[in-house]
């Protein structure tokens, strides 16, 4: 939904990020997009991706526990 930005405005640090956290889940397509993806953005977003995709695991592993 973030890369084509449909029923949500388009972010592709936001898509980027989700689709790290995909491919980390073993989802098969995921690395093509991050592949994509990583070819329409600046150093500074992937960058910032990265930190989003550790707050949504972090955020997901509290959410498990608690």
């Amino acid at each position: 939904m973030y890369r084509a930005g449909r029923v949500t405005a388009r972010d592709l640090v936001k898509a980027y990020a989700w689709f790290m956290v995909a491919d980390d889940l073993g989802v098969i397509t995921a690395k093509d997009h991050l592949r994509n993806l990583r070819e329409l953005m600046s150093e500074p977003d992937l960058a910032k991706a990265e930190r989003i995709k550790d707050g949504l695991l972090k955020d997901e592993s509290s959410a498990a526990k608690g």
